[in-house]
């Protein structure tokens, strides 16, 4: 028999609530990709530019049947009805990533001449550099980032432990913790890259901090102040102090 080839695929899904910040979605696609119908990479959810209403999955299937049936997948059909499905105004929309590669790719990462303020948003499943201009919210391209400042090392630690907590194996604990503690060996890595290229660059730079899945609502993960709000779809708060980002 020959091998199915995978399948590279937008999965469009037009929401009621249009203020809907997407982290449910990056929630389903990491859940697809536990049970085996998606590959690790790309990873990637955006809201799409022309469509306010409507939040765009890219990822790729690991074969034409699965592409076809991934709502209805015995393991996972129950998480869509109850998490995904009440959300949505109608049934999502498949698209080959092909046919829309050229509508996302031409402004997908920041062209800005200089950045006020930077957000490193981590994603093991993402591939873009997880660095985020916070004025035109693309992320900066990995060879734009000066030399000297030890960008990438800290993004394969970071996604590596996350792989591990992702896994739910016998490191679970011990790698939920080095995402969630900012006193971590982790997150004090994290910090340093923080201060090199806020020194670099002579920008602001802040961190999205992993956070409980039930955090909605609560202060800083770090010193519980409230945060001041931004114009950000996501996160939505920041904590000036602890250079933190985190929803509320």
């Amino acid at each position: 028999m020959k091998p199915q080839k995978p399948v590279p695929a937008v999965i469009h899904m037009r929401v009621k609530d249009p203020s809907l910040d997407g982290m449910v979605f990056v929630d389903y696609l990491a859940w697809l990709r536990q049970q085996g119908l998606i590959l690790e990479k790309p990873f990637e959810v955006r809201r799409n530019p022309k469509e306010k209403d409507c939040f765009d999955l890219i990822c790729t299937f690991v074969d034409q049947v699965t592409a076809r049936s991934w709502k209805t997948w015995p393991s996972v059909e129950a998480m869509y009805r109850t998490l995904i499905k009440p959300l949505l105004k109608s049934a999502p929309r498949l698209s080959r990533y092909r046919d829309v590669i050229m509508d996302f790719d031409k402004d997908a990462s920041c062209s800005c001449e200089q950045w006020n303020t930077l957000l490193i948003m981590p994603s093991p499943y993402g591939h873009t550099s997880g660095l985020i201009c916070c004025d035109c919210r693309y992320p900066i391209p990995t060879y734009k980032i000066p030399e000297g400042v030890d960008y990438e090392s800290w993004r394969r630690l970071h996604n590596n432990v996350a792989d591990i907590w992702f896994q739910s194996g016998t490191l679970e604990m011990w790698a939920q913790e080095q995402l969630r503690d900012f006193n971590s060996d982790l997150n004090r890595a994290t910090r340093k890259v923080m201060s090199s290229l806020r020194k670099t660059l002579n920008t602001q730079v802040y961190y999205w901090i992993w956070t409980e899945a039930d955090s909605e609502g609560k202060p800083c993960p770090n010193c519980k102040a409230k945060g001041h709000p931004t114009s950000w779809d996501y996160p939505i708060k920041i904590c000036k102090r602890c250079r933190l980002a985190f929803d509320s």
